[in-house]
């Protein structure tokens, strides 16, 4: 496990870059295997720590165990990427746990990133009283999930979700992206959304506030 602090000097002109030296996701794998409980359920945990950049890695939970979140974002991390990774959770197929790939709880942000990912099991990001700052998803592939996204109480922040294939369980109720208690400005457009359940959804809104034709 990997635990993330404030890390001193860290700018917008002085960033902190983890990358595959080989500029391959396959070659570097970082692993933690999946758990019974909840505690410290986590492969890296960014623990106010800004301006951070993950590139061209594995981060993965192993076994089929119910615990397996990849992710787990605290207060006061803000600017953080993913770029060009693999995610893989744990095999279970139970939808009790934690299986997140990336668990964000907010409030603020910064102009934070999942971009050109794959992931593969357990659930998409899952962001939670974000109010301020910017969340980027796009040109992600996301294979065999319970949810492609989860934002849950959303308000004043910006979120793009553009050019994803989000491809759900075969059973379960499963959704494409989920948005519950949310407002400010949202934007989801050129997604692509697969679901063989018969409790699937593709877009699912619940309290959830905005106007047809403009952002939400």
């Amino acid at each position: 496990q990997l635990n993330i602090g404030a890390i001193a000097g860290a700018s917008a002109a002085n960033t902190i870059l983890f990358r595959s030296q080989g500029l391959d996701n396959t070659l570097v794998t970082l692993d933690h295997p999946s758990q019974a409980t909840n505690t410290n359920d986590y492969l890296l945990q960014l623990n106010g720590c800004d301006r951070i950049t993950f590139q061209h890695i594995t981060l993965q939970r192993s076994g089929a165990l119910d615990y397996a979140r990849i992710v787990n974002v605290l207060t006061g991390s803000t600017d953080w990427h993913f770029l060009n990774d693999r995610f893989i959770s744990s095999t279970s197929t139970s939808t009790t746990g934690s299986r997140e790939m990336i668990s964000i709880a907010g409030p603020a942000i910064g102009a934070s990133s999942v971009e050109d990912c794959t992931m593969t099991n357990g659930m998409g990001p899952y962001l939670s009283f974000v109010s301020s700052g910017s969340f980027t998803m796009s040109r992600n592939s996301l294979t065999n999930v319970l949810r492609g996204l989860n934002l849950n109480s959303w308000s004043n922040g910006t979120f793009l979700m553009e050019d994803n294939v989000i491809t759900t369980r075969t059973t379960g109720a499963t959704r494409g992206a989920m948005f519950d208690f949310c407002s400010g400005n949202i934007t989801v457009r050129r997604n692509t959304f697969t679901g063989a359940s018969n409790l699937f959804s593709g877009l699912l809104f619940n309290a959830t506030s905005g106007t047809v034709g403009t952002p939400i």
